[in-house]
């Protein structure tokens, strides 16, 4: 989709940087994740996971919003589709600790 606003995804002087902030927050769940352990596991895996599903979905809206409207920047939308990769790997991984 972002190739069709004119952004060559496959270019890799095209590479996205996320922002700080994010990356943070990716780290802190990642945290989060590695300390899952005792009888509430399940629990906090939930609550986590619950967390990490709203925020995908939440991009994923903002994304298809800006790409039907064209008003968000390029740049804006490549980073919303970069931070919808690694909410989608912490989403699998938290599925398969579920297992």
């Amino acid at each position: 989709m972002l190739g069709l606003k004119g952004m060559d995804v496959t270019d890799e002087g095209n590479q996205v940087r996320l922002q700080p902030l994010f990356l943070m927050e990716v780290l802190e769940l990642r945290e989060a994740m590695e300390e899952l352990g005792g009888p509430d596991t399940h629990v906090e895996r939930g609550r986590i996971t619950t967390e990490v599903a709203r925020r995908y979905e939440s991009t994923l809206s903002t994304l298809g919003s800006g790409l039907d409207s064209g008003i968000p920047s390029i740049e804006t939308l490549a980073q919303c589709a970069a931070q919808l990769k690694y909410l989608k790997k912490i989403l699998d991984d938290l599925h398969l600790l579920a297992g």
